[in-house]
């Protein structure tokens, strides 16, 4: 009897152990996913910190482009619509001169046709004035109109732009975080696969050691034997 009873604290005690080493490496194998976890975690902020420090710094980029092109492009056309104007006036500054000296040298000894000249020439001058007046007003009117068509172009050619590449940005950062995903599925799925697969062999571990051990145990109709020899 007192085999009996020591065999059976034996297999308890095995059993004690082997439940207590079950827990110990379940506990380890938490401890060991939940590193795993922190650490992709980690991983994926740092990926999406870059991407975003990398998405703001293209922006920048293209916004200080954006801005140094619609700055040399309003300065050329500032150019442009300044050089007819200086032209303009170079024009008349020598149209005036030419034709003071000329009022000077026509008839100098008949008073009255020289008056009568010179109130024809005058009245030439104001004519010529008002159409050059005219002129250049058509003129200012005509490169403001440029000026304001080409920069509303040059501006809507930009935003589109812009708005082109970010939407390719937003595409791209899309099919990342998909693959990214995709990546963190697989992984998980094979983590499941080897707990499933150890958890099927200790179980296997645990009933083969039973059945060991009941197999070494006396059986029932041998026990009365035992019990009459003691």
């Amino acid at each position: 009897m007192e085999k009996v009873k020591r065999k059976r604290l034996k297999a308890e005690d095995g059993d004690g152990e082997e439940e207590e080493q079950q827990q110990q490496q379940k506990k380890k194998k938490k401890q060991q996913q939940q590193q795993q976890e922190q650490q992709q975690e980690k991983q994926q902020e740092q990926q999406q910190q870059q991407q975003q420090e990398q998405q703001q710094q293209q922006q920048q980029r293209k916004r200080d482009k954006a801005t140094k092109l619609k700055r040399q492009a309003e300065a050329a056309l500032q150019r442009v619509a300044a050089f007819p104007q200086k032209r303009i006036d170079e024009l008349q500054q020598t149209l005036g001169g030419g034709l003071g000296k000329t009022l000077e040298t026509l008839n100098p000894n008949e008073g009255e046709e020289k008056d009568e000249e010179e109130v024809e020439q005058q009245q030439q001058q104001q004519q010529q004035k008002q159409q050059q007046k005219q002129q250049k007003k058509a003129k200012m009117h005509a490169a403001e109109q440029l000026q304001q068509q080409s920069l509303s172009d040059f501006s809507s050619s930009i935003a589109a732009l812009l708005e082109g590449e970010e939407t390719v940005n937003i595409n791209k950062l899309r099919k990342e975080e998909d693959r990214e995903k995709e990546k963190q599925a697989a992984l998980k799925k094979q983590i499941l696969a080897v707990g499933i697969e150890r958890k099927k062999e200790i179980h296997f571990e645990y009933y083969q050691a039973k059945w060991t051990l009941k197999t070494k145990q006396p059986s029932k109709g041998s026990q009365p034997k035992a019990l009459c020899v003691s």
